[in-house]
């Protein structure tokens, strides 16, 4: 629930309720599973002019995989935590969009 990863070779996106965000590096797994990658966050909601870029925020998503699911933390640059996700491979996303 909240949250929706699509890994690609080099990169990845992530979606949640209000807010959007990239991965800028591929999903590096240790020998544990573990990842760690930079990236940036952008909160969505509210008005915003057409003229206005995106306020993309750096981010480190971290966590772990087995393959099939996956613990996702995520925390601004700032220290900030924005979150810790369960992520199911292939599982529905829920997303409850601002607007």
């Amino acid at each position: 629930e909240h949250v929706l990863l699509t890994v690609e070779d080099a990169a990845a996106t992530v979606e949640f309720d209000c807010a959007h965000g990239t991965l800028d590096g591929p999903l590096a797994l240790d020998g544990g599973g573990h990842f760690d990658v930079p990236g940036t966050l952008v909160a969505e909601g509210g008005p915003v002019r057409s003229d206005q870029p995106p306020n993309a925020r750096p981010a480190r998503y971290r966590g772990e995989t087995d393959g099939q699911r996956m613990s996702l933390e995520v925390t601004l640059e700032s220290g900030e935590s924005v979150g810790t996700f369960s992520l199911a491979r292939g599982g529905p996303a829920q997303l409850f969009k601002c607007l």
